[in-house]
């Protein structure tokens, strides 16, 4: 049977399930849903609280859900099981039983993985019932990466759309890279330690630029929301400073961690940063002070956390892992208050004699990281590598306009 893909706002279905009395659900936007009351026992799938919940309670009759213009669909897709089962928003199966009604935006329409196209919604809002005995669909990845090449201090194109994948060299740089992101306009800001410069490279008119000078061991970047400030992790001394892109004036936000590698803005506004590579911190962002920590291992070398994202696919936070304790990933939920008490590591055996470093999602159940050797895309929902290629000097990595 086809995979459903859906340009909606709105979701109708009857999901029940037998939450305990007293405790409510969560959704993936942070919404609260009704408490079970002892009348009704429902919930969608997503977050008891700030707890993670799988959907493997039994279905029962009961009272409707309903959440309207605030579910949204990972990319696009409503990616379901056969045997009348799903797939919830951390990649846990669950029972369902029911239809979901999804209404469309006027003159909005449907298509099918195998090019068939749903009703268009008309003047009166047609509704399109779904089917829920649908096969498992692993979500479609990223077609072009950018790449920082540490050891190479090249900036590469990484174009995963052929077989096997190529790289095309756009830019060779006086130093060695680390991080690397990509702004509004599509220029990439980038991060050069051993120089102390942040780069901004334009791939049109392929000139590089420096944007400020004097910050040795500069490592991640992260742009504030609103776009006029970017943050800079310092890893020693470790400290995040700001950075104003109109008057190239720069603030210290933080210091005093120890260590600092990844730094990321949630969806809420609440700031993170990973701290003297064992912890996971919340910051002000306009004081600076530390409002929370989640202790990932005790601290050892540099055994823990290195680059930072956010996924919305899973409300996440997730972390490259190092060190002699394992390669791998780490998953933190977060909330709209920020961290939480819980974390998941995943541990991936084929990145052994790696370093997983800069990460970033792409918002529909993949994540793409570089890992010093290979340059790497991890599916959330079967918790696997669908690549893995050899790319010797793979640091930052950031996701091409368009492409994804």
């Amino acid at each position: 049977m086809a995979i459903v893909s859906v340009v909606a706002r709105e979701i109708h279905s009857t999901v029940t399930t037998n939450l305990p009395k007293g405790e409510s659900w969560r959704d993936r936007t942070g919404s609260i849903g009704p408490k079970n009351d002892g009348r009704r026992s429902t919930w969608f799938c997503a977050r008891r609280e700030s707890q993670p919940r799988s959907c493997s309670e039994r279905i029962q009759r009961g009272a409707p859900w309903e959440e309207t213009g605030k579910l949204m669909f990972h990319g696009g897709s409503l990616s379901l099981y056969t045997r009348s089962s799903y797939m919830d928003i951390s990649g846990v199966p669950g029972s369902f039983r029911g239809d979901v009604k999804v209404v469309l935006n006027r003159g909005a329409s449907c298509y099918t993985n195998n090019g068939g196209v749903c009703p268009m919604r008309g003047s009166r809002g047609t509704i399109l019932s779904l089917a829920l005995l649908l096969p498992f669909a692993v979500s479609s990845f990223g077609q072009e990466l950018y790449i920082a090449n540490e050891s190479h201090g090249t900036l590469e194109l990484l174009n995963l759309n052929t077989t096997p994948p190529t790289f095309t060299t756009m830019f060779t740089a006086p130093g060695k890279l680390d991080d690397l992101i990509v702004n509004s306009a599509g220029q990439l800001i980038y991060t050069s330690p051993p120089l102390g410069e942040v780069f901004l490279y334009d791939p049109t008119t392929k000139e590089n630029t420096v944007l400020l000078s004097g910050v040795k061991y500069a490592r991640d970047l992260e742009i504030e929301p609103g776009g006029q400030t970017m943050l800079i992790a310092i890893y020693s001394p470790a400290q995040i400073i700001r950075f104003n892109f109109a008057t190239g004036a720069t603030s210290v936000l933080i210091k005093k961690l120890g260590t600092c590698d990844g730094i990321k803005y949630d969806p809420y506004g609440n700031l993170y940063a990973v701290a003297n590579h064992n912890t996971i911190i919340q910051i002000n962002p306009t004081t600076g002070a530390i409002i929370n920590t989640l202790v990932l291992e005790p601290h050892h070398s540099v055994n823990g956390g290195d680059g930072l994202t956010y996924d919305s696919y899973s409300a996440s936070l997730w972390a490259t892992h190092d060190g002699t304790t394992g390669q791998g990933l780490i998953q933190i939920p977060v909330t709209p208050a920020g961290l939480g008490t819980t974390f998941t590591y995943f541990d991936i055996p084929a990145l052994k004699g790696s370093s997983p470093d800069g990460i970033k999602s792409d918002g529909k159940g993949n994540l793409y990281f570089g890992a010093v050797w290979t340059t790497a895309v991890y599916n959330i929902p079967t918790a696997t590598l669908t690549q893995n290629i050899v790319t010797k000097g793979a640091d930052g990595v950031a996701l091409v306009p368009g492409t994804y």
